[in-house]
């Protein structure tokens, strides 16, 4: 069993806050989490909505059903199943605000749902727990964003077969744990299955999401490229109002990201519109069809297999770094790009490059000063992350770095 990097941050946040909620996608180790976290705690009931019984029991009087639990912890599994749970959980919170009295767990994102967030607000702290990182699988807890801000480099070897493996596999204990190909595949089609046809069908409720699997498929062939609705609507045949809902959906149950662009608010021609990721890199390799031969450095999805890859894992490491910074891209109209955007609680900003490639050019540093001029006080560093082995500085505050920084 892998132990996970956010489980400190639930061990916090179970000291001082009465309702904690730990999302994520489905098979991503929630549930193990919760099971590990037992072992810290006094005193607990575990419940999970997987069970039709328990299910059917708390749909039919939510506050009755916590009304009779009296252990001082109360652990419930994929509560998105009974929305109504959380008004009744309002109440018994408001009337005595122990700290770690529930801690929940969901495979929606509980921020794309109103309705639940809304009864949750000022009384819970909500956390992602996202497929494992290389760095939990080599049982290190990463502080890559950290030693950014330090300037904390290392040269360090990049071995490719070892991050073509990493993107295959991707962070699914169970895909990691399946010898081969033919297995993984079967793995990752049963999954998207199940969450197209019972998670969404389940709490979207609604008819013809036939063309859902079609879209996601989609996306996996323009991964990292800017949301433009009009254009993937003609594109996936889809009316512009059912695509945007759809993509909600996407999001909602962690197959998709989007990543916002950086602003700074003063009326500078910045591109507004989010990019949007597939959430996992080996769900990825998958929806392009891609297996442990066909994939490699001189394939065309090369480069944006590895921009995918480095971003996801730092939007894992960012889940749990303190305080938690955001994560931004920067373009301009006329095309300079910047893929991420890390901003800190104290608003200092380092760009990131992801270059999937051994060598680097001066011109490679072009949009990175352009962010620069853009941030002005606000940047602190720029980085290109490389698969190369060595640091090398091209310039006051702007570096190129092996990209196996990442889970040092």
């Amino acid at each position: 069993m892998f132990r996970r990097n956010l489980l400190d941050n639930v061990l916090q946040a179970v000291e001082d806050t009465p309702v904690i909620f730990l999302n994520g996608p489905r098979q991503s180790g929630k549930s193990t989490m919760m099971e590990s976290l037992k072992k810290s705690l006094d005193s607990v009931d575990y419940f999970t909505l997987d069970d039709a019984t328990t299910l059917e029991i708390i749909k039919r009087d939510p506050q009755l059903f916590l009304s009779q639990q009296s252990a001082n912890h109360i652990i419930i599994d994929e509560v998105q199943k009974v929305p109504n749970l959380l008004p009744a959980i309002k109440l018994l919170v408001d009337r005595n605000r122990q700290p770690g009295r529930f801690l929940l767990t969901g495979s929606a994102d509980i921020l794309l749902l109103p309705k639940i967030s809304e009864s949750l607000a000022g009384r819970s702290e909500i956390l992602t727990l996202y497929p494992l990182s290389v760095g939990e699988l080599k049982n290190k807890k990463e502080t890559f964003i950290s030693r950014a801000y330090q300037g904390n480099f290392e040269s360090l070897p990049t071995d490719l077969d070892e991050l073509m493996m990493l993107i295959h596999q991707g962070g699914f204990p169970e895909v990691i744990s399946r010898k081969n190909d033919n297995r993984k595949r079967a793995w990752f089609h049963s999954y998207i299955e199940t969450i197209l046809q019972r998670d969404v069908q389940s709490l979207a409720r609604i008819e013809g999401l036939t063309k859902l699997p079609h879209l996601l498929k989609l996306i996996a062939t323009r991964p990292g490229a800017i949301l433009r609705y009009e254009e993937l609507a003609n594109t996936s045949d889809l009316p512009t109002t059912t695509l945007k809902r759809y993509l909600t959906l996407l999001e909602t149950f962690f197959l998709t990201h989007t990543l916002a662009p950086w602003s700074n608010h003063k009326g500078k021609r910045l591109v507004k519109s989010p990019k949007l990721y597939i959430n996992d890199i080996g769900l990825l390799s998958y929806l392009l069809d891609l297996n442990s031969k066909s994939l490699n450095p001189l394939s065309h999805e090369w480069g944006k297999l590895v921009e995918t890859f480095a971003i996801n894992e730092i939007k894992k490491i960012a889940s749990w770094t303190e305080p938690r910074p955001h994560l931004y891209y920067f373009r301009t109209q006329d095309k300079k790009e910047v893929d991420l955007v890390i901003q800190s609680a104290e608003q200092k900003i380092i760009g990131i490059e992801i270059k999937a490639s051994k060598t680097l050019h001066k011109n490679d540093f072009n949009p990175m000063h352009h962010l620069k001029e853009s941030t002005g006080h606000l940047f602190h560093r720029g980085i290109i992350l490389y698969l190369g082995d060595q640091v090398l500085p091209f310039g006051p505050d702007m570096y190129a770095i092996p990209i196996s920084n990442l889970w040092q």
